[in-house]
């Protein structure tokens, strides 16, 4: 009998799931107690906890009408929050009880929510980078570089999404000769080969990190993200910006640009 080379579609084709299947499959997930050494591990129960209690004083400290206007601007720049929240408490029809649990600019409103600050001190570190050795013209001899904790940022961006969508073993599709890879990070070479690698019991959290940003034209900021890779997700809600690139005064002077101390 003959044998015929599988399609390029096939190759890449999810394989059908119905619901039975989907659900045999997500049961491999559920994670139990298992004997795994956590000598050195850190535990992060205690930092969600005041994650939660932060939240929720947060909520309390302004009404409910604040909170469903404010969430549906506050991604954008400073200057339309403030404009929006200042003209709406003054419009004739505001009723004056609310005012008060209705802040009239955002710097008003983080000044009264103490607790975000006591909060980040716990999730934020500080690096001092040594520049002695380059002998930087402006005569910076190091930089403090501050971040929030990668593995935080991680289960910050995890936490926005179900947990029946994020993988944690390895899976194969065997409708075909050849290897089909076109089910998500779950059915890759490489997702199996770190999964084989790790202690037995134990669930990875997968991490990416990138930087991307912009220099000049007064506008410098480089923003560093950690995103989940244990879903098959690519929109924005897998990140957490954890900081931004640190840059010294001699990255502003063009002829710097020109030298070998500006790409080390």
């Amino acid at each position: 009998m003959a044998a015929y080379p599988t399609p390029l579609h096939e190759l890449s084709r999810r394989e059908p799931f119905n619901c039975a299947q989907t659900l045999t499959q997500r049961s491999a997930y559920c994670i139990g107690s298992v004997d795994v050494d956590t000598t050195g591990a850190r535990n992060f129960v205690a930092i969600q906890d005041k994650w939660e209690e932060m939240l929720q004083f947060c909520k309390q400290r302004y009404s409910a009408t604040f909170w469903t206007f404010f969430l549906k601007l506050h991604t954008f720049s400073q200057v339309v929050v403030d404009t929006a929240l200042h003209n709406v408490r003054k419009m004739y029809f505001f009723p004056s009880a609310l005012k008060r649990g209705f802040p009239s600019c955002r710097r008003n409103m983080m000044s009264h929510l103490g607790c975000i600050n006591e909060f980040s001190t716990i999730v934020r570190h500080t690096c001092r980078i040594d520049l002695s050795e380059f002998d930087l013209q402006s005569g910076t001899r190091f930089l403090d570089f501050q971040f929030i904790d990668p593995i935080w940022g991680w289960l910050l961006a995890a936490r926005r999404h179900h947990p029946g969508d994020l993988h944690w073993k390895p899976h194969a599709q065997h409708r075909t000769d050849a290897p089909v890879y076109g089910g998500g990070i779950q059915y890759g070479e490489c997702f199996k080969h770190v999964c084989m690698q790790s202690p037995e019991g134990s669930q990875l959290m997968l991490m990416a990190l990138h930087w991307d940003g912009t220099f000049g034209r007064s506008l410098d900021v480089t923003p560093i993200a950690v995103a989940v890779a244990n879903n098959n997700n690519c929109d924005k809600s897998k990140e957490t910006c954890i900081g931004y690139m640190p840059f010294t005064p001699d990255q502003k002077q063009p002829e710097f640009a020109k030298t070998a101390k500006c790409t080390r």
